[in-house]
């Protein structure tokens, strides 16, 4: 497989996990008409995210603006609750431990995937370019 399908395929991957978590968190919330109608937000701004980072130059924080809003900030609130209520250590371990083996170490390991393979793509691509003589 070439480097370009390697990272499609990474990339589709972390839409994946993306869409997974938010769909899980607001299922938990909500009935499954809301997780449904929440399931196609999230895959249309992910996807959204997505084309506006690889249409700009240098421009990758969209790749990011999913993890924020569909990751961190439901963790920044499970957190807020469990830190208001009367739990020990042990229950903040059993809470987040699926987020962290089902979710953010995958994910954090894709990205590190895509960004190498990104990073052999450009080099590739510059070292194929002809150079142009000085006029």
């Amino acid at each position: 497989m070439t480097d370009t399908t390697l990272r499609r395929m990474v990339g589709a991957a972390l839409i994946l996990l993306f869409t997974y978590q938010a769909t899980t968190a607001v299922i938990g919330l909500a009935n499954a008409a809301a997780g449904g109608a929440t399931a196609v937000f999230v895959a249309a701004v992910t996807f959204f995210c997505a084309q506006r980072a690889n249409a700009g130059v240098g421009n990758r924080i969209w790749f990011m603006i999913p993890a924020l809003l569909f990751t961190v900030l439901p963790l920044g609130l499970e957190a807020w609750s469990l830190y208001r209520s009367d739990t020990g250590l042990f229950t903040w371990i059993v809470s987040f431990a699926p987020l962290f083996v089902g979710f953010l170490i995958p994910a954090l390991l894709l990205w590190l995937t895509y960004a190498e393979l990104r990073k052999r793509t450009m080099v590739s691509k510059a070292a194929s370019e002809p150079t142009r003589p000085a006029l």
